[in-house]
């Protein structure tokens, strides 16, 4: 019998995230949540005020821990779950291909993020001072559910950019020389390993005589 590690990042993820606890924020602005769904290799993660009130439709239902079925069966691409599942099961069938598109995706959406995190923690501060916690706890939890709708719609776009370009095992890249699509169409074809694997187990069964006229099909007789 044998076993298989599990990594950090993998494909029967639900959900992850990271939580991070700012010293310098009063109390009830401290708590960071950098929440993710499924594969945390391939899902990027948006912050979320632990103080929060609500949350966005896009991350939000109920599952086995409110004491119902989660309904891992029924296709809804109103969530976030299931948008970013297909961005990674997409990503699974021409990984190096596709994931460093992803993962460039992912930094990008963290990095802005991080920068509105500051912006917002400043005015948050503000209005804890001003007014009062609770005015500044309202505050967060606009901003929360606001990044994890714009999060949810931009990555549902992302999918279409990657399907578009990926699909029937094209690379299909903008060229603005090509009047007719305004892109080229680039096909990769087979790794060099699976061409070997199959000569290496078909012999010569799919092996072009030398003497093969390719251009017009025709076998040449001496």
């Amino acid at each position: 019998n044998y076993h298989n590690e599990r990594t950090v990042g993998t494909h029967q993820t639900g959900w992850n995230f990271i939580a991070q606890i700012r010293l310098n924020m009063p109390r009830e602005l401290s708590g960071l949540i950098w929440f993710a769904v499924d594969d945390s290799s391939t899902s990027p993660r948006v912050p979320v005020y632990a103080s929060s009130r609500s949350t966005s439709e896009a991350y939000g239902g109920k599952g086995a821990q409110d004491g119902v079925a989660t309904p891992l069966l029924k296709f809804d691409m109103k969530k976030a779950f299931w948008v970013q599942n297909m961005v990674a099961n997409f990503a699974y069938t021409r990984w190096s291909d596709i994931y460093p598109i992803v993962r460039r995706k992912i930094d990008g959406f963290m990095e802005t993020f991080t920068e509105e995190v500051s912006r917002t923690d400043a005015n948050a501060l503000e209005l804890y001072e001003a007014i009062g916690p609770a005015a500044a706890i309202d505050y967060v939890t606009k901003m929360s559910v606001g990044w994890c709708d714009s999060l949810h719609a931009e990555w549902w776009e992302f999918y279409g950019e990657l399907f578009a370009r990926f699909r029937d095992f094209f690379n299909i890249v903008p060229n603005s020389r090509k009047p007719d699509c305004l892109c080229e169409v680039q096909e990769p074809g087979m790794p060099i390993v699976s061409k070997e694997r199959i000569i290496n187990e078909t012999k010569t069964h799919y092996e072009i005589p030398a003497d093969l006229d390719m251009k017009n099909g025709l076998v040449s007789k001496a």
